[in-house]
Protein backbone atom coordinates (compact mmCIF):
# COMPACT_ATOMS: atom_id res chain seq x y z
CA UNK A 1 0.00 0.00 0.00
CA UNK A 2 0.98 3.56 -0.92
CA UNK A 3 1.23 5.65 1.90
CA UNK A 4 1.47 9.60 2.01
CA UNK A 5 3.59 11.38 4.11
CA UNK A 6 2.31 14.70 4.30
CA UNK A 7 2.27 16.23 8.13
CA UNK A 8 -1.04 16.25 9.06
CA UNK A 9 -1.94 18.67 12.62
CA UNK A 10 -5.70 18.28 13.69
CA UNK A 11 -7.32 20.69 15.20
CA UNK A 12 -10.00 19.41 17.93
CA UNK A 13 -10.24 16.10 19.57
CA UNK A 14 -14.31 15.49 19.46
CA UNK A 15 -15.55 12.16 17.56
CA UNK A 16 -14.65 14.35 14.25
CA UNK A 17 -11.08 14.31 15.10
CA UNK A 18 -10.12 11.77 16.87
CA UNK A 19 -11.74 9.62 13.92
CA UNK A 20 -10.35 11.82 11.22
CA UNK A 21 -6.47 11.16 12.98
CA UNK A 22 -7.33 7.54 13.06
CA UNK A 23 -8.27 7.55 8.98
CA UNK A 24 -5.11 10.11 8.33
CA UNK A 25 -2.80 7.61 10.38
CA UNK A 26 -4.05 4.77 8.58
CA UNK A 27 -3.16 5.68 5.38
CA UNK A 28 0.73 6.59 6.96
CA UNK A 29 0.51 10.70 7.22
CA UNK A 30 2.40 11.52 10.42
CA UNK A 31 -0.69 13.28 12.86
CA UNK A 32 -0.49 15.25 15.40
CA UNK A 33 -3.42 16.75 17.35
CA UNK A 34 -3.82 20.37 19.17
CA UNK A 35 -7.41 20.83 21.26
CA UNK A 36 -8.60 22.98 23.97
CA UNK A 37 -10.59 20.38 25.72
CA UNK A 38 -9.66 16.25 25.76
CA UNK A 39 -12.12 13.79 24.14
CA UNK A 40 -13.86 13.19 27.35
CA UNK A 41 -14.80 16.70 28.22
CA UNK A 42 -16.10 17.59 24.16
CA UNK A 43 -19.33 17.62 23.14
CA UNK A 44 -18.93 14.44 21.64
CA UNK A 45 -18.88 12.78 24.88
CA UNK A 46 -22.09 13.82 25.88
CA UNK A 47 -24.15 12.12 23.07
CA UNK A 48 -26.67 9.31 23.28
CA UNK A 49 -25.40 8.34 21.04
CA UNK A 50 -26.93 5.85 18.59
CA UNK A 51 -26.36 5.87 14.93
CA UNK A 52 -28.90 7.42 12.80
CA UNK A 53 -29.00 10.32 9.96
CA UNK A 54 -31.28 13.45 10.24
CA UNK A 55 -31.23 16.37 9.11
CA UNK A 56 -28.93 15.52 5.95
CA UNK A 57 -29.03 18.48 3.81
CA UNK A 58 -25.50 17.89 2.49
CA UNK A 59 -25.83 16.09 -0.74
CA UNK A 60 -22.99 13.36 0.32
CA UNK A 61 -24.28 12.82 3.77
CA UNK A 62 -26.09 9.49 3.26
CA UNK A 63 -23.17 8.14 1.50
CA UNK A 64 -20.97 9.60 4.72
CA UNK A 65 -23.53 7.91 7.16
CA UNK A 66 -23.08 4.77 5.18
CA UNK A 67 -19.28 4.83 5.77
CA UNK A 68 -19.68 5.00 9.29
CA UNK A 69 -22.18 2.74 9.51
CA UNK A 70 -20.23 -0.58 8.44
CA UNK A 71 -16.99 0.92 10.68
CA UNK A 72 -18.84 1.14 13.33
CA UNK A 73 -20.51 -2.48 12.89
CA UNK A 74 -17.30 -3.65 12.19
CA UNK A 75 -15.81 -2.40 15.70
CA UNK A 76 -19.21 -3.87 17.57
CA UNK A 77 -18.49 -7.33 15.97
CA UNK A 78 -15.19 -7.41 17.61
CA UNK A 79 -17.02 -7.93 20.88
CA UNK A 80 -14.42 -5.63 22.76
CA UNK A 81 -15.83 -3.65 25.62
CA UNK A 82 -13.12 -1.20 25.16
CA UNK A 83 -14.92 0.22 22.41
CA UNK A 84 -18.08 0.84 23.97
CA UNK A 85 -20.25 -0.27 20.73
CA UNK A 86 -22.90 -2.60 20.64
CA UNK A 87 -25.43 -3.37 17.66
CA UNK A 88 -28.98 -3.40 19.28
CA UNK A 89 -32.32 -4.19 17.83
CA UNK A 90 -35.09 -1.26 17.96
CA UNK A 91 -38.11 0.74 16.71
CA UNK A 92 -38.45 3.47 14.96
CA UNK A 93 -41.90 5.09 15.14
CA UNK A 94 -43.62 7.88 13.46
CA UNK A 95 -47.15 10.26 14.49
CA UNK A 96 -48.20 10.12 10.81
CA UNK A 97 -48.48 8.01 7.96
CA UNK A 98 -44.67 8.55 6.25
CA UNK A 99 -42.48 6.70 3.72
CA UNK A 100 -39.44 5.33 6.17
CA UNK A 101 -36.64 6.97 4.58
CA UNK A 102 -34.09 5.20 1.98
CA UNK A 103 -31.10 4.61 4.76
CA UNK A 104 -33.23 3.02 6.69
CA UNK A 105 -34.35 0.11 4.01
CA UNK A 106 -30.90 -0.85 3.34
CA UNK A 107 -29.81 -1.44 7.24
CA UNK A 108 -30.13 -5.19 8.29
CA UNK A 109 -32.97 -6.26 10.03
CA UNK A 110 -35.11 -3.42 8.77
CA UNK A 111 -38.74 -4.61 8.85
CA UNK A 112 -42.30 -2.88 9.12
CA UNK A 113 -44.15 -3.02 11.96
CA UNK A 114 -47.67 -4.74 12.16
CA UNK A 115 -50.14 -2.22 13.40
CA UNK A 116 -51.17 -4.06 16.39
CA UNK A 117 -47.57 -3.48 17.87
CA UNK A 118 -46.89 0.22 17.07
CA UNK A 119 -47.20 2.27 20.67
CA UNK A 120 -50.11 4.27 21.69
CA UNK A 121 -49.95 8.00 19.83
CA UNK A 122 -48.11 6.13 16.42
CA UNK A 123 -48.94 6.07 13.54
CA UNK A 124 -46.49 3.17 12.21
CA UNK A 125 -43.28 2.19 12.89
CA UNK A 126 -40.50 0.28 12.09
CA UNK A 127 -37.94 -1.94 13.41
CA UNK A 128 -33.75 -2.22 12.60
CA UNK A 129 -30.28 -3.12 13.60
CA UNK A 130 -27.99 -0.25 14.76
CA UNK A 131 -24.39 0.72 16.80
CA UNK A 132 -25.05 2.22 19.79
CA UNK A 133 -21.67 3.65 21.22
CA UNK A 134 -21.14 4.74 24.87
CA UNK A 135 -19.59 7.82 23.48
CA UNK A 136 -16.99 8.16 26.75
CA UNK A 137 -15.44 4.70 26.40
CA UNK A 138 -15.71 4.66 22.95
CA UNK A 139 -13.53 8.58 22.52
CA UNK A 140 -10.52 7.43 25.11
CA UNK A 141 -10.61 4.27 23.20
CA UNK A 142 -9.78 5.68 20.08
CA UNK A 143 -7.28 8.13 21.96
CA UNK A 144 -5.52 5.86 23.54
CA UNK A 145 -5.32 4.04 19.97
CA UNK A 146 -3.81 7.21 18.50
CA UNK A 147 -1.22 7.32 21.46
CA UNK A 148 0.10 3.68 20.58
CA UNK A 149 0.51 4.99 17.10
CA UNK A 150 2.40 7.79 18.28
CA UNK A 151 -0.26 10.70 17.82
CA UNK A 152 0.78 13.15 20.26
CA UNK A 153 -1.47 15.42 21.57
CA UNK A 154 -0.91 19.13 22.76
CA UNK A 155 -3.34 21.05 25.13
CA UNK A 156 -4.16 24.64 23.35
CA UNK A 157 -6.78 26.93 22.91
CA UNK A 158 -6.16 27.74 18.90
CA UNK A 159 -7.06 31.78 18.70
CA UNK A 160 -6.39 31.78 14.51
CA UNK A 161 -5.15 29.27 11.72
CA UNK A 162 -2.60 31.81 11.25
CA UNK A 163 -0.55 30.83 14.49
CA UNK A 164 -0.68 27.28 13.59
CA UNK A 165 1.12 28.06 9.98
CA UNK A 166 4.16 26.22 9.00
CA UNK A 167 3.38 23.53 11.84
CA UNK A 168 2.17 20.81 9.51
CA UNK A 169 1.72 20.28 5.62
CA UNK A 170 -2.20 20.58 6.27
CA UNK A 171 -4.21 21.74 9.20
CA UNK A 172 -7.48 19.45 9.79
CA UNK A 173 -10.16 21.70 11.49
CA UNK A 174 -12.43 19.42 13.56
CA UNK A 175 -13.38 22.21 16.06
CA UNK A 176 -16.81 22.04 16.01
CA UNK A 177 -18.48 25.21 17.41
CA UNK A 178 -15.33 26.73 17.87
CA UNK A 179 -15.12 27.53 13.90
CA UNK A 180 -17.72 30.00 14.42
CA UNK A 181 -15.25 32.44 16.01
CA UNK A 182 -11.88 31.11 14.46
CA UNK A 183 -13.32 31.23 10.81
CA UNK A 184 -15.76 33.81 11.69
CA UNK A 185 -18.66 31.78 9.63
CA UNK A 186 -21.96 32.84 10.88
CA UNK A 187 -23.57 30.33 9.76
CA UNK A 188 -22.50 27.76 12.63
CA UNK A 189 -24.90 28.19 15.68
CA UNK A 190 -25.23 25.92 18.78
CA UNK A 191 -28.05 23.87 19.37
CA UNK A 192 -29.02 23.06 22.69
CA UNK A 193 -29.72 19.66 23.59
CA UNK A 194 -30.46 18.29 26.74
CA UNK A 195 -30.67 14.47 27.84
CA UNK A 196 -31.26 12.27 31.01
CA UNK A 197 -29.54 9.27 32.28
CA UNK A 198 -31.49 6.46 34.64
CA UNK A 199 -30.61 3.08 35.92
CA UNK A 200 -31.67 0.58 33.44
CA UNK A 201 -34.86 -0.96 34.59
CA UNK A 202 -34.86 -3.80 32.50
CA UNK A 203 -34.74 -2.47 28.71
CA UNK A 204 -32.57 -4.29 25.93
CA UNK A 205 -34.15 -2.28 22.97
CA UNK A 206 -34.07 0.97 21.39
CA UNK A 207 -37.05 3.16 20.74
CA UNK A 208 -36.98 6.48 18.31
CA UNK A 209 -39.45 8.61 17.57
CA UNK A 210 -39.26 9.49 13.77
CA UNK A 211 -38.36 13.56 12.51
CA UNK A 212 -38.39 14.63 9.29
CA UNK A 213 -37.40 17.91 10.07
CA UNK A 214 -40.44 19.85 8.45
CA UNK A 215 -41.36 21.82 11.72
CA UNK A 216 -37.96 23.45 12.30
CA UNK A 217 -37.50 24.27 8.53
CA UNK A 218 -35.52 20.67 8.01
CA UNK A 219 -32.42 20.98 10.56
CA UNK A 220 -33.71 18.38 12.40
CA UNK A 221 -33.71 20.34 15.81
CA UNK A 222 -37.76 20.05 16.57
CA UNK A 223 -37.12 21.25 20.81
CA UNK A 224 -38.99 17.91 21.91
CA UNK A 225 -38.39 14.50 21.29
CA UNK A 226 -39.04 10.94 21.91
CA UNK A 227 -36.11 8.25 22.18
CA UNK A 228 -34.41 5.75 24.59
CA UNK A 229 -31.18 3.82 24.74
CA UNK A 230 -30.29 1.12 26.72
CA UNK A 231 -26.59 1.16 27.62
CA UNK A 232 -26.41 -1.94 29.35
CA UNK A 233 -26.79 -1.05 33.23
CA UNK A 234 -27.84 2.79 32.36
CA UNK A 235 -30.64 4.23 29.74
CA UNK A 236 -30.65 7.33 28.09
CA UNK A 237 -33.81 9.11 27.78
CA UNK A 238 -34.18 11.79 25.06
CA UNK A 239 -34.41 14.67 24.61
CA UNK A 240 -34.77 18.37 24.07
CA UNK A 241 -32.52 20.20 21.12
CA UNK A 242 -33.50 23.26 20.30
CA UNK A 243 -31.64 27.37 19.58
CA UNK A 244 -32.70 28.88 22.95
CA UNK A 245 -29.58 29.66 24.17
CA UNK A 246 -25.73 28.42 25.23
CA UNK A 247 -26.02 27.91 28.82
CA UNK A 248 -24.98 23.94 30.09
CA UNK A 249 -27.18 24.04 33.51
CA UNK A 250 -30.12 21.67 33.10
CA UNK A 251 -33.56 22.33 33.58
CA UNK A 252 -35.46 20.33 35.46
CA UNK A 253 -38.74 20.87 33.87
CA UNK A 254 -36.86 19.42 30.38
CA UNK A 255 -36.06 16.57 32.55
CA UNK A 256 -39.24 16.06 33.85
CA UNK A 257 -40.80 16.31 30.14
CA UNK A 258 -38.43 13.53 28.90
CA UNK A 259 -38.99 11.63 31.45
CA UNK A 260 -42.67 12.02 30.88
CA UNK A 261 -42.54 10.96 27.74
CA UNK A 262 -40.22 8.09 27.62
CA UNK A 263 -42.74 6.36 29.95
CA UNK A 264 -45.71 6.71 27.96
CA UNK A 265 -43.59 4.75 25.35
CA UNK A 266 -42.15 2.21 27.94
CA UNK A 267 -43.77 1.99 31.11
CA UNK A 268 -40.75 0.29 32.61
CA UNK A 269 -39.23 3.37 33.02
CA UNK A 270 -41.67 4.81 35.21
CA UNK A 271 -39.59 4.86 38.80
CA UNK A 272 -36.32 4.15 37.06
CA UNK A 273 -33.26 6.05 39.25
CA UNK A 274 -32.04 9.23 37.94
CA UNK A 275 -28.47 9.04 37.88
CA UNK A 276 -27.83 12.43 35.43
CA UNK A 277 -28.22 15.02 33.21
CA UNK A 278 -26.30 15.96 30.27
CA UNK A 279 -26.48 18.64 28.45
CA UNK A 280 -24.43 19.88 25.28
CA UNK A 281 -24.68 22.12 22.38
CA UNK A 282 -24.55 20.75 19.14
CA UNK A 283 -22.39 22.35 16.43
CA UNK A 284 -25.09 23.02 13.83
CA UNK A 285 -24.83 24.44 10.25
CA UNK A 286 -26.99 24.51 7.04
CA UNK A 287 -24.97 22.42 5.76
CA UNK A 288 -21.48 20.30 7.33
CA UNK A 289 -18.24 22.01 5.69
CA UNK A 290 -15.76 18.84 4.58
CA UNK A 291 -13.75 21.20 1.73
CA UNK A 292 -10.51 21.94 1.47
CA UNK A 293 -9.62 26.20 1.52
CA UNK A 294 -5.91 28.09 1.52
CA UNK A 295 -5.43 30.51 4.59
CA UNK A 296 -2.34 32.43 4.31
CA UNK A 297 -0.98 29.39 1.89
CA UNK A 298 -1.49 26.72 4.41
CA UNK A 299 -3.75 24.07 3.38
CA UNK A 300 -6.26 23.53 5.86
CA UNK A 301 -8.89 20.84 5.45
CA UNK A 302 -12.37 21.89 7.08
CA UNK A 303 -14.43 19.22 8.57
CA UNK A 304 -16.95 20.63 11.26
CA UNK A 305 -20.81 21.58 11.46
CA UNK A 306 -22.21 17.90 11.91
CA UNK A 307 -24.61 18.98 14.48
CA UNK A 308 -26.41 16.25 16.47
CA UNK A 309 -25.26 12.99 13.75
CA UNK A 310 -21.25 13.67 14.35
CA UNK A 311 -20.73 10.23 15.38
CA UNK A 312 -23.20 9.33 12.30
CA UNK A 313 -21.33 11.48 9.78
CA UNK A 314 -17.34 10.80 11.55
CA UNK A 315 -15.92 7.87 9.35
CA UNK A 316 -17.32 8.98 6.02
CA UNK A 317 -16.13 12.36 6.64
CA UNK A 318 -12.97 11.55 7.94
CA UNK A 319 -12.59 9.17 4.58
CA UNK A 320 -13.62 12.41 2.79
CA UNK A 321 -10.63 14.45 4.74
CA UNK A 322 -8.28 12.03 3.63
CA UNK A 323 -9.46 11.93 0.13
CA UNK A 324 -9.17 15.68 -0.11
CA UNK A 325 -5.63 15.42 1.21
CA UNK A 326 -4.69 13.18 -1.36
CA UNK A 327 -5.67 15.10 -4.01
CA UNK A 328 -3.88 18.46 -2.93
Amino acid sequence: MVTDRRTVLVVGAGVSGLTTAWELVARGHPVRMIAELPPEWTTSAKAGASWGPYALAHPRAVEWCKISYLRLAAMAARNDPRYGIRMVDGMEAAKSIVTPPDWAQWVPSFRLCAPGTVPSGYAMAWKYRLPLVDMSRYLLHLAEKLRTRGVETASHRVSTFTELAGQADVIVNCTGLGARDLLDDHEVAPVRGQLVVVKNPGISEFFQEYEDGEDDGGHGYPGEMTYYLPHGPVAVLGGYASRDGESLVPSPELRAGIVERCVAVEPLLAGAEFLADKVGLRPTRTLTRVEHERIGGQHIVHNYGHGGVGLTLSWGCAAEVARLIKEL
